[in-house]
């Protein structure tokens, strides 16, 4: 029987439907099976597994946390730590609780108990171990205490009291010493403490005390024995309950292999059904499939390649079907139409990166950006170039003509200048830049800069890129300012050591011409006249100090608010009773600078103040805790304000540099505010000027905050600052203080400087004291002189003053050094004309050494030096 068409496709539509229905059911059965199977195994193996492997975590957080509890540093440490492991525990039998197995859950929870009763232990120890080491800081406190209620010049005997403290600071330092040890340093000092009868309360004390620290260092060492054996205990549980896991888990495996095994039999037995069937369904398909095959293998390839080309895919080639009917009609449209759809394609491409191009440049850059028609008309602009000029996005719109455009961006006053600097004029460049490049500023009164970057289009007008360079522009004026203070520093250091030299001398010989007694009443007038003028050059060397940031500081904690209350009586005495002075202070905080240069600096600033206002005004002091900038720490600052005549703009850049002055010739040397700059710089703070001509000036001082000393009362403090100062006087500066020498009949003084001037000055000044002098110009002379004058019977040196930067292989330091070893007590005097600073880096000067600035003046040579 031959079929038609339809009655082979209904045929064959029955048969894949029953073939269907039979695989359906098929999977269905064996899909029922596994669905079970895996019900059960997600409802009873499954979270066991879970929670087996929680616990196997838990445990090891436990094990892995109890070394932190065990080496907690501090008590709110240990307290978060055992509050930690608490809550790890609790989690840890939650999560045994949650077990189905009963009879492991119960081994598991008696396990669990035991390691946490361990781990209780473990933190009591620790504690405990805290408590006592904080007695031992206690009992360090009490040994001070007791170490300044009795000092060396107490009537016991001065070395049986320092060996007790010192004795007693070692037990306390030897924490790793085993205890027999510790045991034998208490023993010795008990000895020594017996053998004292007459320092029976401090004996006592310190006896207690031995005894105390000993007891406290055994328990603590009991303490870490312990500590160590429950580490062991909890690391032994832990594995303990780990392998008890383990097992409990491999059990778990078991079942999962057998289910595993129950659903691939229930799988197996599904497929080979569904393999006959579908074999079926097969052969049932195959004479409908080859019938259809033609047919459908050709509109396939259409419909597939129609698929791809509506997917985007342009890279497939034309589809090559021969046919005479409809589908060969559809194959040959398709084709012109794809080709038509790569030509639209590629064109919104193109297109589209333009136009992403486009908003890129104008959105995303941080210039602005106009560009203009051949007849001056606004065409496009961006964002940026509205905020540059503060423009309204109403008041710019597509059309806009370009002169006034020009008097919007004209409000604020400006001046248009060229790279050059120079002033130009904005109208007769507007020409210009539809045919060449321009580039030009406009400086605004408010500071901010904008450059102006024009280019011509080639078919006419152009575009403009508008540049904020103000920050650009004041970091470079910053650097500028910071470079040339720089140099300037440098210059005024170096300067100021050839004129200690030069002063040395010329002082030493003025004030060896003002002793002559013999000099008339017009003589003596011209010398002590000279004398001042050299004393004024010498205080002028110290501000060129002060401001290159290499004088000699002497810094100590110091309360803002009572220095600045207290200068006022000396700040109101010398400016005009016609200044109202004011103050403010609510700073309420401590600094570590130099006392006497700080006040030094508030004076100054104060005299400038005054002259600044010849008819009287305001001034005006304050104290505050501010940050020194945006992003910086809080610092005290301290502000001098007036409301003087103010500083001119075009000299604020310049009141910091030496010599510098606006008065006339005469009326000032122009250091005042260049050495208040130095040592704010050198104490390691800012200084801030801010000046409105007509209007006054505000300057600030920011210092870093300092701790306050411990001390507990304010006539401590004041004592101790006084007893830290360095002697000095009004030329020459002892720095530390350097103990008065008492010189003998037949004793003499060794002196060493390889300047000619300053030798013989300083040896003629010296002379004048009676004292015999011995000059040299070299430290290998000077060591020769040392050596053959020790060897002689009837003189002796009895001090070394000695320059440091010398002539030679030796300077002064290496001198001193060499002297120290050959000759360990005779006293060596450092002098030099050079900062400490300098001297400390380049030949090895040591803080303590004491140190002779020069010029040298005959009252510190006399408080120096005395003939007994």
């Amino acid at each position: 029987m031959i079929y038609g068409i339809r009655q082979q496709a209904f045929l064959a539509i029955t048969i894949v439907t029953v073939l269907t229905l039979g695989l359906g059911l098929v999977g269905w059965y064996g899909l029922n099976q596994t669905s079970e199977t895996v019900t059960d195994f997600e409802a009873n193996t499954l979270p066991e597994i879970s929670t087996a492997l929680s616990l196997s975590v838990g445990v090891a957080q436990l094990a892995a946390l109890a070394p932190y509890v065990a080496s907690s540093p501090k008590p709110f440490q240990l307290q978060s730590e055992r509050k930690r492991l608490e809550t790890r525990f609790r989690n840890l039998e939650n999560v045994a609780q949650s077990l189905k197995n009963l009879e492991f859950r119960e081994a598991l929870s008696l396990r669990l108990s035991k390691l946490q009763e361990v781990l209780n232990e473990l933190t009591q120890r620790v504690e405990e171990e805290l408590f006592l080491r904080e007695d031992l800081l206690a009992a360090r406190f009490t040994l001070a205490n007791l170490s300044r209620r009795y000092p060396s010049t107490s009537s016991q005997p001065v070395g049986i009291t320092l060996d007790l403290f010192s004795l007693l600071n070692f037990l306390l330092d030897q924490t790793d010493q085993p205890l027999e040890s510790q045991r034998r340093l208490v023993e010795n000092a008990i000895t020594l403490i017996q053998a004292e009868a007459s320092a029976t309360e401090i004996t006592q004390k310190i006896e207690t005390l031995a005894n105390r620290i000993v007891e406290t260092r055994v328990r603590i060492q009991e303490i870490r024995l312990r500590k160590s054996y429950l580490l062991a205990s909890v690391r032994a549980q832990s594995e303990q309950l780990t392998e008890q896991v383990n097992i409990f888990v491999g059990q778990l495996q078991r079942e999962v292999v057998w289910q595993r095994q129950r659903v691939q039999e229930t799988v197996e037995q599904a497929n080979t059904w569904m393999l006959g069937m579908a074999v079926l369904l097969g052969l049932g398909m195959l004479q409908y499939y080859v019938s259809n095959y033609r047919m459908t293998r050709d509109l396939s390839t259409v419909t597939q390649d129609m698929s791809r080309l509506a997917e985007g895919d342009t890279h497939i080639t034309e589809v090559a079907v021969q046919r005479r009917d409809e589908i060969g009609e559809l194959a040959r449209a398709y084709n012109v139409f794809r080709s038509h759809a790569i030509e639209i394609k590629e064109v919104s491409e193109h297109l589209a990166q333009q136009k992403d191009l486009l908003e890129t440049v104008f959105n995303q850059i941080t210039d602005g950006l106009s560009v203009f028609s051949p007849d001056c008309l606004l065409i496009s602009w961006n964002q940026r170039y509205l905020e540059i000029f503060n423009l309204a996005d109403q008041e710019v719109y597509v059309g806009l003509p370009l002169h006034q455009l020009q008097l919007l961006m004209n409000r604020e006053p400006h001046e248009n200048r060229n790279l050059a600097n120079e002033p130009i004029d904005i109208h007769s460049l507007n020409n210009l830049r539809h045919n060449q490049s321009q580039k030009f500023e406009r400086h605004y009164s408010s500071g901010k800069v904008v450059e102006f970057c024009s280019q011509p289009m080639p078919d006419g007008g152009f575009v403009t890129l508008y540049s904020d360079h103000t920050d650009r522009k004041t970091i470079e004026a910053q650097l500028r300012q910071a470079q040339k203070m720089e140099v300037l520093g440098q210059l005024t250091g170096g300067v100021s050591h050839d004129f200690n030299n030069l002063l040395a001398a010329l002082l030493a010989n003025l004030q060896l011409l003002a002793m002559d007694k013999t000099l008339n009443e017009r003589q003596r007038r011209y010398t002590e006249r000279s004398l001042s003028v050299a004393e004024k050059g010498a205080n002028l060397v110290q501000r060129l100090l002060a401001f290159s940031r290499k004088q000699q500081l002497h810094p100590e904690p110091l309360e803002i608010d009572d220095l600045v209350e207290g200068m006022m009586d000396l700040i109101e005495t010398s400016i005009p009773a016609a200044i109202q002075v004011s103050l403010d202070l609510h700073a309420n905080e401590w600094i570590f600078v130099d006392p006497y240069q700080l006040e030094n600096a508030l004076l100054n600033l104060a005299i400038n103040s005054s002259d600044a206002m010849s008819e009287g005004g305001h001034l005006h002091f304050s104290t505050e805790r501010q940050p020194m900038n945006e992003e910086g720490p809080s610092c005290v600052a301290v502000v001098v304000q007036d409301d003087g005549h103010g500083i001119p703009p075009d000299l604020i850049d310049r009141v910091l540099e030496p010599f510098f002055t606006t008065k006339p010739v005469g009326q000032g040397s122009g250091m005042g505010l260049s050495m208040v700059y130095g040592f704010v710089k050198q104490s390691g703070g800012e200084m801030r000027i801010q000046s409105t001509s007509q209007e006054g000036t505000r300057i600030t001082l920011f210092f870093p905050i300092a701790e306050p000393p411990e001390v507990t009362s304010t006539s401590e403090v004041t004592s101790t600052s006084s007893d830290a100062r360095v002697s000095q006087t009004s030329q020459g500066v002892i720095s530390p203080s350097f103990t008065s020498i008492i010189i003998a009949e037949n004793q003499k003084i060794l002196l060493v400087e390889d300047n000619p001037q300053v030798r013989q000055a300083v040896h003629e000044q010296i002379e004048t004291l009676g004292i015999s002098v011995i000059s040299v110009d070299r430290a290998e002379i000077a060591l020769d002189q040392l050596q053959s004058t020790t060897t002689s019977a009837e003189d002796t040196i009895a001090l070394v003053i000695t320059d440091i930067n010398l002539v030679g292989p030796l300077s002064g330091v290496d001198l001193k050094q060499q002297i120290q070893k050959s000759w360990p007590h005779l006293p060596v005097l450092l002098t030099s004309g050079m900062p400490r600073e300098s001297l400390e880096r380049d030949f090895g000067l040591r803080p303590e050494d004491p140190l002779l600035t020069k010029p040298v003046s005959m009252q510190t040579l006399q408080s120096l030096l005395s003939r007994g």
